[in-house]
């Protein structure tokens, strides 16, 4: 009777460490937002898909696990803290073949103010390259991001000039942006002649007309909505949902689009959970160039400049 409790124990825990060996193997081979980089001359490293040097407001800022946190100043206890937002689109920014991608960034200064930004992550046959962030605004609404005659569209709601930061932005803006050899820039989008068009009647779509429509397929019992803001960039209403139904990290709008007549979730989640605070070693590392970096961001490593 022993020996056969010493057999059943022994199995199991050879199953309980095979577990652990296809786990830890699909994380590391399998898991689609990391992806493994050589540069030569060196072993390969794990870096998620979003991470890069991008330079926001003049600054250099390196994400590492879609996250930096560096002091506002030398010896200062503040922080600035970037991380990844969302509202990924993927296409060939720079036209040389290969799909690069254009993403979301918050930065937190240590304020109240919570500052959006557009960047893009080229992938080049050197390795990846970061650009430098287009500010979107303070406190924003990002909605959604698509191309529009090989211009990058960024739209997102925006309060009334001169309202308070505690009014919800209700107002529908959207950013034109190109890649040049300068960097990512802001551009005016060119204007088309309208062509005549005869109709019987115009109707306009009205809030009333969208909530209508949002009420019917975004709300569930116990669902509430709040006021709309009309997109004309996307001919699109969004409506700020209070749901029964809630995911991690994500507000969610009710998105009407006023030429299908047709409604759906956009769940607007920020794609990352801010990882705790940790305390680095105070050690540092000569860099290549000569200069020294101290530990930093959530797993207390060292970055040298690029």
């Amino acid at each position: 009777m022993k020996k056969i409790t010493t057999q059943i124990v022994l199995l199991l825990a050879i199953l309980f460490l095979a577990v652990i060996a296809v786990g830890i193997y699909r994380f590391n081979y399998t898991n689609q937002d990391i992806y493994v980089e050589n540069k030569g001359g060196g072993e390969a490293k794990q870096i998620n898909t979003y991470d890069s040097t991008y330079i926001v407001d003049g600054q250099q800022v390196t994400l590492v696990n879609s996250f930096s946190e560096i002091p506002a100043a030398p010896g200062s206890a503040s922080q600035i803290r970037t991380a990844y937002f969302g509202n990924d689109l993927s296409a060939d920014f720079d036209g040389d073949g290969t799909q690069d991608i254009a993403f979301l960034i918050t930065q937190e200064t240590g304020g109240t103010g919570v500052f959006y930004y557009a960047v893009m992550k080229l992938n080049k046959a050197s390795g990846t390259v970061g650009t430098n962030a287009v500010l979107l605004g303070d406190r924003i609404a990002p909605q959604s991001i698509n191309m529009s005659d090989g211009a990058l569209v960024v739209h997102f709601a925006d309060r009334k000039e001169g309202e308070d930061f505690s009014v919800s932005p209700s107002v529908g803006k959207s950013m034109y942006l190109k890649l040049n050899s300068e960097g990512l820039l802001v551009v005016v989008p060119q204007t088309r002649t309208a062509q005549p068009t005869y109709t019987k009647q115009a109707v306009t779509f009205t809030e009333k007309d969208a909530k209508a429509i949002a009420l019917k397929s975004c709300i569930k019992a116990g669902d509430t909505l709040g006021t709309g803001s009309y997109n004309s960039n996307s001919k699109t209403w969004w409506f700020d949902a209070q749901l029964s139904t809630t995911k991690a990290g994500c507000n969610p709008a009710c998105v009407v689009d006023s030429v299908k007549k047709t409604a759906e979730i956009n769940w607007r989640c920020t794609g990352l959970i801010v990882p705790p605070v940790v305390a680095c070693t105070m050690d540092a590392k000569q860099c290549p160039d000569g200069s020294y970096v101290g530990r930093s961001g959530p797993n207390c490593q060292f970055v040298c400049p690029q």
